[in-house]
């Protein structure tokens, strides 16, 4: 080629075909990895349900004065939870279709453990309003709770079988 005055010329850049393979091989690989990676990752066991992993006692409510023997206007609850499927972990505890304070929720309802075994007293847990519930014959007053933990998980039911008014 020629050359114009003050315009250089382009030389032609061989391709360096080896870099360019070297870089797809690694793409290659990386992708792979990662598709076997997330193919073999370990199956997550999931959470036995809550009401087979804790057994629920002694619990008794403070209700108002307009409740009768078969329907109850619950403000406080007091119960036991025991672990019997094994050690549990964080383990937190909502009402369901009730509200509480915040700090009722910190303090009452969270357990950092519960050992095989051993029972944890939810002591005096306050509504915000009162909750209604009607008797089931031989079981008591039901008052529904969420239960989670990395070990169990599920919506179970307390039976209040001890009332007094407020």
């Amino acid at each position: 080629m020629k050359s114009v005055k003050g315009i250089k010329t382009r030389k032609k850049r061989k391709r360096n075909w080896s870099r360019i393979i070297g870089i797809s091989l690694f793409v290659a690989v990386m992708g792979t990895l990662i598709t076997l990676s997330a193919l073999y990752r370990s199956p997550q066991i999931p959470p036995e349900p809550a009401d087979k992993y804790f057994r629920f006692s002694e619990a008794f409510a403070e209700v108002t004065s307009d409740s009768t023997e078969y329907m109850i206007f619950v403000k406080t609850v007091t119960f036991n939870i025991t672990s019997v499927g094994g050690n549990a972990t964080k383990v937190q505890i909502r009402p369901l279709g009730a509200s509480v304070s915040d700090d009722a929720l910190d303090e009452q309802l969270y357990f950092p453990e519960i050992i095989l075994g051993e029972s944890k007293e939810i002591g005096r847990l306050e509504y915000t309003y009162p909750v209604q519930t009607t008797k089931e014959e031989g079981k008591g007053w039901p008052l529904n709770f969420r239960v989670t933990c990395p070990q169990a998980m599920g919506n179970v039911t307390v039976y209040i079988t001890q009332k007094f008014v407020y």
